[in-house]
């Protein structure tokens, strides 16, 4: 099987809960839920992601008052994106504190 593959923990969101395991999974590099998935709380607030976002860090705007293709394309999202590419996700403010294990933080 062609790749590198990494050992990771699992996610425990913001730290809200200590399990954690160690499994064995392909190192992709960029968060596949922000380039598939969106979360809409019941204000219409727009999150990059769909497990845990109580400090709404991931909000990228609000679908009351913007159409959701422009959220989707905005500037913002367009940015993280590209700092997830470039393995800078520190560089996004909710995902600097995810561990998420399908999408690896740390060596």
């Amino acid at each position: 099987m062609p790749g590198i593959v990494a050992t990771r923990v699992l996610h425990h969101p913001l730290g809200s809960f200590q399990y954690q395991k160690k499994p064995t999974i392909p190192e992709i590099g960029i968060c596949l839920d922000m380039l598939s998935h969106m979360a809409i709380d019941r204000f219409g607030d727009v999150s990059i992601c769909v497990r845990f976002d109580p400090k709404r860090l991931g909000v990228i705007g609000n679908a009351n008052k913007t159409p959701l293709v422009d959220i989707w394309n905005s500037p913002k999202r367009k940015k993280w994106i590209e700092y997830h590419i470039k393995g800078r996700r520190d560089k996004v403010p909710l995902c600097s504190y995810c561990e998420f294990w399908g999408v690896p933080t740390s060596s």
